[in-house]
């Protein structure tokens, strides 16, 4: 083996990839340590899902011996040509030579669970699309001495049969995913720009915001006015003379109409906007960060990855794929570190990293937010457990804890230890008997027992959960969902105890719990570890072995799982079976089931995810047949998929009912009043998850994104197949009523967006609230961009795992959210926040300061720029036209900068309204939404308000000549700079200290530059009352009368925040 940098792995390398690394490239997975020949993957870097899930090693490289006997094999691997699709793979893995004794080989066709056949068939038929075979390969295959055989298989020359496996998405692991146990090893098949991770991801671009565009805009048309005005001062000087130069003097004397500052003084803000949003104490994270990592190790950004085999005699079809095109760059994006141990609150605070986008914060209209790790903290809680004689709630479950242990722990506890003793089976079936006298004889408690005790054994036994030791050999639970652990750790809690797991075999240990001791079964299996050093179980207990039979997994077309187990003690076998109510209800016997429908929606109706659990007992005649069956269907050449699934359903039938579960995932804190302040905003929230339908519509609910009065329409491909029926589906939807929430999930969005994105967008838009389910990453960009594109309103996105990072590059406004998962999202977002709640600041209150700030500071300056040149044209139309500047020299440079510039930048500190009547009525970030603050009409109302300002200035100081155009221009200059001072007065609501300051400090330094500029100003004169007294007067005739029209225009309609300040 070598060590070698990620960037160096080429297509064909055996990789060894240890527990807590991140997988550098797309591999097959070949070979591990642990001895079940599975492994754990995180993907929450990948598709957003932080629950766990299970790969299995090819079977042919995991029975070799030593990783030795891998390396001296041959073969080959045939995989599909790169795609984008994170949820599917097809592909085939021959082992053409074995080091003696090679493994039994297994049959050409490998099974699934439920009877699918592995892709051999497929390729056999010339299904596989997209796969290519260059010369190279034939030669690789050439030199293996290989021949293509009739069957479409390979021998070789010996006539030794090779091994063929199809390879499906569990025997994969995408680049970006982390080992989670044991030591793996790998084949690389993509690498560089060809992984799913990275044709997934999008490039970032530079955002550019609609404030600075309507800004530019206004620009224009201020070159547009200075054009225009130039223009006509030269006709009217009727052409004379050379014109052309004239027309380009009043251009230089008017050039103070184009806002030259106006740039600078909106950097300078935007910057004063991010530096309030970062120091904003009440955003600081007030949770904290975990108290246990997420993986006990860091993930190193950049190191050596030990390989096996480079460039194996394992060939990766197709290997004219680009080799490690990863650049340091784009690694460090997708690879930063996983734990967040140890975050202070001022470490894990808010960031801004764009600070060209604080404006439009205050503009947002759609709102698109990834599920896991951002509205949810990934935890899942036990709640509710109902065996319809008796509900159980995770606030009182001391009775449930001494129903299962008058249960199991009846007479003489056996220890485990014990449990292989001749004498154990015999206590066994001793206390089975008495059990069953007790059930006979106690009446409705005994019941209940009886009911409760078979709930929660199908709790521990129907799962695809398996304990794993870590270092310190406590154990941990692993499975693909987060339910399952949820519900086996809430059996451990309360006493019965998930201790071993494997293909064949399922070990529980029945446990006496201290009735002292509080059941704290809503802690999730990461906080195991404390709950055991704490002697949570007491010594003693019995110990209940089950023999697996056959597992039908979980899968979104069944929507359940099963499971076929036979009690070591007693020799029964039980089926059972648990799901989603939709599918169990008509599968379940009548007599005993009528309560579940009724709970089922009071379950919903409180935000919680339901299972139903169902058991029946299966004699072993009734076994043997359905064996028979079943093997028969999974060897049939032709529709092996629905004569297995036939099969099964037929074993489902009259199922007893054991009980009904509530998992809630724990949201947030304040993630219901976040939404809801949003919706009263009028911001639209579209939730865009990788997770079932089934869960995000619990979510929605219990978030608040469905508000009560919303009912929810559901596109599932279960039952939309087409593109024209989703289109169909989507017309119902846009005839039917207007407060009903769309879910849609992944299948049916990537049709509507491929076929009819406009019609899509344009129905779903008028949606108070979307839900769109199992999105990968691509997906949600595509969704944020065709909203953009087809609505003409602002975006925003916020999300906290890899995934989310192409629709947060999408979105005119990025928020990455600092969690569980790592900080990619953070490092691309625009902004980074550390809880979901603190959006409703962000957004109410820094987005609507910054954007009202930002709109009157740009008016200013703009209104600053167009007074002058007015009073430029009319002094030169007073004169004939002449191209003469009135202020020259020092009075025309500390016009734009010492004498206004602090007074009007200091409006970047106004407050219109006060922080609780924003938050009471977010209702008033519609009106910002409009663009009414800054907008055509505001505009040209400055450009009136300037002609009439200079107009009475450059007029009234005509009127008082006193014989000295300097007198003229000292009334004119002073009465300007007075009356900007009052204009930006009146405009201030709430008084910041620094505005006072910068008011007096302007009206000091002028008075100080009059004794100073001799040449400009008559010294003799400003010192005289005569000389204030028509300053006076030409400020007031030029300011009282705007005044006097607001304050009548307010009284006659007053705007929206008037309304709600006024007592």
């Amino acid at each position: 083996t070598k060590d070698v940098t990620a960037a160096k792995i080429e297509v064909g390398d055996i990789i060894q990839i240890e527990a807590n690394q991140r997988v550098p490239a797309d591999v097959v997975f070949l070979r591990t340590t642990d001895k079940s020949g599975s492994c754990f993957i995180r993907t929450d870097q990948l598709d957003g899902e932080t629950d766990w899930k299970l790969r299995r090693a090819v079977h042919c490289t995991q029975r070799l011996s030593s990783p030795g006997d891998l390396c001296r094999a041959t073969g080959w691997c045939h995989v599909e040509a790169p795609r984008q699709d994170i949820d599917e793979f097809t592909g085939k893995f021959v082992l053409t030579r074995a080091p003696s004794p090679a493994p039994p080989a297994p049959p050409l066709a490998s099974f699934g669970a439920d009877g699918d056949c592995g892709c051999e068939s497929r390729l056999e038929a010339g299904e596989l699309d997209g796969d290519r075979q260059t010369e190279g390969e034939k030669k690789n295959c050439e030199e293996e001495q290989l021949m293509v055989s009739t069957h479409g298989g390979r021998t070789t020359r010996d006539g030794e049969q090779p091994i063929v496996e199809g390879l499906t998405l569990d025997n994969v692991l995408w680049a970006n995913t982390v080992v989670a146990s044991g030591s793996v090893l790998g084949l690389a098949i993509y690498t560089g720009k060809e992984t799913r991770a990275t044709m997934n991801a999008s490039q970032a671009t530079m955002k550019v915001g609609q404030f600075d565009l309507e800004v530019n805009l206004m620009s224009k048309v201020l070159f547009g006015i200075l054009a225009l005005l130039a223009f006509v001062l030269v006709a009217l000087r009727r052409l004379e003379g050379i014109w052309p130069i004239y027309f380009l003097r009043f251009v230089l004397l008017l050039s103070s109409i184009i806002p030259v500052s106006l740039q600078v003084n909106l950097v300078m803000a935007k910057t004063l906007y991010s530096i309030f949003i970062m120091r904003d104490r009440r955003m600081k994270d007030t949770v904290g960060p975990p108290t246990q990592p997420v993986l006990s190790s860091r993930v190193p950004l950049f190191r050596d990855f030990p390989l096996v085999s480079p460039r194996s005699s394992f060939s990766s079809f197709p290997s004219s794929l680009s080799v490690a095109s990863l650049s340091a760059a784009s690694f460090f994006a997708c690879s930063f570190e996983l734990s967040c141990p140890s975050l202070s609150p001022s470490a894990a605070s808010q960031v801004v990293r764009t600070s060209t986008l604080p404006e439009e914060l205050g503009r947002i209209d759609f709102l698109f937010s990834d599920k896991t790790g951002t509205l949810t903290r990934n935890e899942m809680h036990f709640k509710r457990l109902h065996i319809g004689r008796a509900m159980f709630a995770e606030e009182g479950l001391t009775e449930l804890r001494v129903f299962l242990e008058s249960y199991f722990l009846r007479s003489h506890p056996v220890s485990p230890a014990n449990a292989d003793q001749p004498s154990w089976r015999d206590r066994e079936r001793a206390r089975t008997g008495e059990r069953e006298r007790g059930r006979e004889l106690g009446g409705r408690r005994g019941e209940v027992v009886h009911a409760a005790v078979e709930a929660i054994r199908a709790l521990s036994l129907c799962h695809n959960v398996t304990p794993v030791k870590d270092e310190d050999s406590q154990i941990t639970f692993q499975a693909a969902s987060p339910d399952e652990v949820a519900l086996v750790t809430f059996a451990r809690d309360i006493g019965v105890k998930l201790v071993h797991r494997d293909e064949h075999c399922i070990r529980l240990e029945a446990r006496r719990i201290p009735l002292e001791k509080k059941i704290n079964s809503s802690k999730s299996h990461r906080t195991h570890r404390s709950m055991q050093r704490s002697a949570f179980y007491v010594p003693g207990g019995a110990a209940l072995e089950y023999s697996v039979l056959t597992t039908f997994p979980f899968s979104s077309e069944t929507k359940r799982m099963g499971i076929i187990l036979r009690e070591a003690s007693s020799q029964k076998i039980f089926f059972l079976v648990k799901g989603a109510e939709a599918v169990m209800i008509p599968r379940l016997q009548p007599k005993g089931s009528h309560w579940l429908q009724e709970e089922c929606d009071n379950f919903a109706r409180q935000g919680l995810r339901t299972i139903v659990l169902a058991q029946k007992e299966l004699s072993e005649a009734e076994y043997d047949l359905f064996a028979t069956r079943y093997a028969a269907a999974r060897a049939a050449m032709t529709d092996r998929h629905s004569k297995c699934r036939r099969e099964i359903e037929r074993l489902e039938e009259d199922l007893r009912l054991l009980g009904l579960t509530g998992v809630e995932d724990k949201l947030q804190n304040d993630v219901p009043a976040t939404l809801e302040a949003l919706r009263h905003a009028g911001v639209k929230v579209w939730m865009l998850t990788g997770d079932k339908v089934e869960t995000a519509t619990c979510i929605a609910v219990s978030a608040g994104l469905k508000a009560r009065q919303h009912s929810l329409t559901i596109l599932s491909s279960q039952s939309i197949r087409t593109p024209s029926q989703t289109q169909e589906a989507l017309e119902r939807f846009a005839m039917g009523p207007s407060e009903s929430v769309l879910v849609v999930d992944g299948r049916v969005l990537g049709a509507a967006l491929q076929h009819f994105p406009h019609y899509f967008v344009r129905v779903a838009a008028q949606a108070p609230a979307v839900v769109c389910c199992r999105c990968s990453p691509t997906q949600k960009a595509d969704v944020v961009r065709f909203v953009k594109k087809f609505t003409g309103r602002r975006a925003c996105a916020v999300g906290d795992g890899g995934n989310d990072v192409s629709m947060i590059q999408a979105a005119d406004v990025g928020i990455g959210i600092v969690g569980k998962e790592g900080r990619q999202a953070s490092l691309a977002a625009d902004f980074s926040i550390t809880q979901f709640s603190h959006l409703r600041r962000l957004l109410l209150w820094h987005g609507r300061n910054a954007y009202q700030r930002s709109a009157k500071l740009a008016q200013f300056v703009i209104h600053r720029g167009l007074i002058i040149a007015f009073i430029q044209v009319i002094f030169s139309a007073i004169f004939y036209f002449i191209p003469l500047a009135i202020f020259q020299g020092w009075l025309q440079v500390g016009y734009a900068t010492y004498y206004t510039m602090a007074p009007v930048f200091s409006l970047v500190l106004d407050e219109e309204l006060p922080e609780d009547v924003v938050f009471m009525f977010p209702e008033l970030y519609q009106t910002l939404k409009n663009g009414r603050v800054l907008s055509v009409k505001t505009f040209f109302g400055w450009v009136w308000k300037s002609i009439y300002q200079a107009a009475v200035v450059m007029m009234g100081a005509v009127a008082l000549f006193e014989n000295s155009f300097t007198n003229v221009v000292s009334i004119t200059f002073t009465a300007l700079i007075l009356a900007e001072l009052l204009n930006v007065a009146s405009e201030i609501q709430t008084w910041h200290p620094l505005m006072i300051a910068s008011e007096i400090c302007t009206v000091v330094i002028y008075i100080f530059s009059m004794f100073i500029l001799r040449s400009y100003f008559d010294i003799t004169f400003i010192m005289t009352l005569t000389f204030w007294a028509k300053v006076t007067a030409v400020t007031l005739v030029s300011w009282v009368p705007i005044q006097i029209f607001k304050a009548v225009k307010k009284t006659l309609q007053p705007p929206q925040h008037a309304k709600l300040a006024s007592p």
